[in-house]
């Protein structure tokens, strides 16, 4: 929620009405049964220091009667791999940044916290 924060350097960039609208967006979205939102605070620490899993964003596919996958991204290249070891790394990172970060309902009440200061500006 730092970006969306007042005077952050990203919400200067999109400006108010854009950032009433996305996080506005992400309530809607968290009605949703399927849909659980949660917000990794600022500041947020896992064991072993800053938290493994943001230097880029990946993805986890399961379907019934196939191997798990995964897909990683950096800033220059993307990778896909079914691997067990490399699935099993990837969800231990993403149980890793779950962990550190808001419950669903606290993230849902910050997010319309930030929401109606935005709506003040």
């Amino acid at each position: 929620m730092d970006c969306a924060r007042r005077g952050s350097p990203a919400s200067r960039r999109r400006g108010p009405d854009i950032t009433r609208d996305q996080l506005a967006a992400l309530l809607t979205a968290s009605e949703h049964r399927s849909i659980s939102i949660q917000v990794l605070p600022k500041g947020a620490y896992v064991t072993g220091g800053a938290i493994a899993g943001l230097e880029g964003g990946f993805f986890i596919a399961s379907a019934e009667g196939s191997l798990d996958g995964v897909f990683v991204e950096s800033a220059a290249v993307g990778h896909v791999a079914d691997h067990p070891l490399d699935v099993t790394a990837i969800c231990k990172r993403y149980e890793a940044v779950r962990s550190a970060a808001l419950p669903a309902r606290a993230s849902t009440d910050l997010i319309a916290k930030v929401m109606t200061e935005w709506q003040q500006t």
